[in-house]
């Protein structure tokens, strides 16, 4: 994922674009939302496995991934960038991912009522699973962040 963050960061720094550009506006707001909650999401998932999540930690990567989801509604309906579609879908099945499917199985883990290693070891291979397929997804987001890019004009400095 970090070297994804990256590529991400390399390709919004480098950017040609004026900075008064709808484009380059909705590129780095969808990239600043990406890396807020793949961050949260590294530290939950890690947590997980270290055996030392709290229940704060996932309320707080469910608000704020939720927050991250009507932030992207609400701009994708205010710059009206058709062009963004794929990226924008790509984008919010990513942060829906963390917010529903993983924050309800991290929920299910620290709210177990047990000292059961196997319900634990269970839960976290689930959460690998999850974890390889936002890894997918983000790939997916990339490319579709790249043909965006492409679209529109924007082009990372050489």
């Amino acid at each position: 994922m970090r070297v994804k963050l990256f590529i991400i960061t390399f390709i919004i720094i480098g950017l040609t674009a004026c900075m008064g550009n709808a484009n380059y506006a909705y590129n780095e707001k969808v990239a600043s939302n990406y890396f807020y909650v793949s961050e949260l999401f590294e530290e939950v998932y890690k947590r997980l496995n270290d055996d030392a999540l709290r229940v704060s930690d996932v309320e707080n990567l469910r608000d704020n991934t939720n927050n991250v989801i009507e932030n992207m509604n609400e701009l994708k309906n205010e710059l009206n960038i058709d062009s963004a579609t794929e990226f924008h879908e790509k984008a919010l099945e990513y942060f829906n991912l963390v917010s529903k499917d993983f924050s309800d199985l991290a929920d299910s883990y620290v709210n177990l009522n047990c000292d059961c290693p196997e319900k634990k070891d269970s839960i976290r291979s689930l959460a690998k699973e999850l974890y390889n397929k936002t890894s997918t997804i983000e790939d997916q987001m990339l490319e579709e962040q790249v043909k965006f890019m492409d679209k529109v004009g924007l082009k990372p400095a050489k």
